[in-house]
């Protein structure tokens, strides 16, 4: 899907591995659970990889998992996104498509039931389908979701029965939505006939992966968070999150426009809609910005000067290195009011990350 690959991955490897299974895995990303990224795995056991709608090769321009021969697919969700690859969303619709027509006759398809542009995939007759979300229609349900500080509970409910209770530190709704998708594909791989047989009990104990809203400092006065965030709706729902979670604090967010889409103004209104939920922003400088047209690039100034009429502080620099200097000024000097910083990247935004983090230790 467009968000949520890695963590699914890692939850999925975890759970069976949990549950007795000597399962192999490939994650694309640096997990904390498992303890390492890939595992070959016993021959029998499942095998479970990330997949990615991004291009193979430059020889190659179909889609990374249209090489895999999937048992189970897990379709987490799906949004326009890599707009160097795709022309549309239907484009991105399509090659989805295509990856449902390899899963088998005797395999299982997962979708995200409340995602609209998933539903229009269709009925996918040929295999056996599940549906996860908090609709009432779909066959795995998460219910009593509920976020109150660092705690997160909610109650998987399979086919109106209940299958367990989950109370974990994984932010947001977007993360429980990832443990359901990950607890039934491991449970579908162990027992088919009954997938509530997986013991749920280890999500108590999930450390999540790294960059992914991963805790840097954690004091009582501020919050440093970094995360792979580079999509709209990832940077929003990670927003939302952190506002449940820190309602008292200020939130910072400081965004590097860095992926090939990003960069561009293909999504520049969902970015300013979803940034404006923060209190205060930086937004860095737009990444190989030589490279592109000043009509296609990201226009910095006009995201920022429209924060500030919806009442958001906005800044930004010429170079990352001096939006780091307006951060630590802003943040590091301020007043008694708690403080969260997240910093959204899909790259290193030139070391700033690191620098801050010591500065403010």
């Amino acid at each position: 899907g467009t968000h949520g690959k890695t963590t699914t991955t890692a939850l999925t490897a975890y759970l069976l591995g949990a549950n007795g299974s000597e399962a192999g895995y490939l994650i694309g990303g640096v997990p904390l659970d498992p303890p390492t990224g890939n595992h070959l795995g016993a021959a029998t056991a499942p095998f479970v990889i990330e997949g990615d709608e991004y291009d193979s090769a430059f020889f190659d321009k179909r889609s990374k998992f249209i090489h895999y021969a999937p048992h189970i697919a897990v379709l987490n969700n799906l949004e326009f996104d890599h707009a160097d690859i795709f022309r549309d969303l239907a484009d991105v619709q399509r090659t989805f498509s295509h990856l449902t027509r390899i899963v088998p006759r005797n395999g299982w398809i997962l979708l995200n039931g409340d995602d609209d542009n998933l539903r229009a995939l269709g009925p996918l007759g040929w295999t056996h389908t599940a549906r996860v979300g908090t609709g009432e229609r779909n066959d795995l349900r998460i219910v009593d979701f509920t976020e109150q500080g660092t705690t997160v509970t909610f109650k998987l409910v399979w086919q109106g029965r209940t299958w367990g209770d989950v109370s974990w530190s994984q932010p947001g709704l977007f993360n429980a939505r990832n443990a359901a998708m990950a607890a039934l594909a491991a449970g579908l791989a162990l027992c088919p006939e009954d997938p509530t047989r997986l013991k749920l009990a280890a999500l108590t104990k999930f450390r999540g992966v790294k960059r992914r809203q991963e805790l840097l400092i954690d004091t009582a006065k501020l919050k440093v968070i970094e995360d792979f965030g580079h999509h709209p709706t990832a940077l929003a729902e990670t927003l939302h999150s952190l506002r449940n979670r820190y309602p008292d604090a200020l939130l910072t967010a400081v965004f590097e426009p860095r992926s090939n889409t990003a960069r561009t103004k293909v999504m520049q209104a969902g970015f300013t809609r979803a940034l404006g939920t923060a209190d205060e922003v930086f937004i860095g400088a737009v990444s190989r910005a030589d490279r592109l047209k000043e009509s296609e690039r990201f226009d910095v100034e006009a995201v920022t000067e429209h924060l500030e009429t919806q009442g958001v502080h906005a800044h930004t620099a010429a170079t990352n290195e001096l939006l780091l200097e307006k951060l630590s000024a802003t943040v590091l000097q301020s007043g008694e009011k708690p403080q969260v910083v997240i910093f959204f990247t899909n790259g290193s935004f030139d070391g700033i990350i690191g620098k801050f983090v010591e500065a403010a230790k």
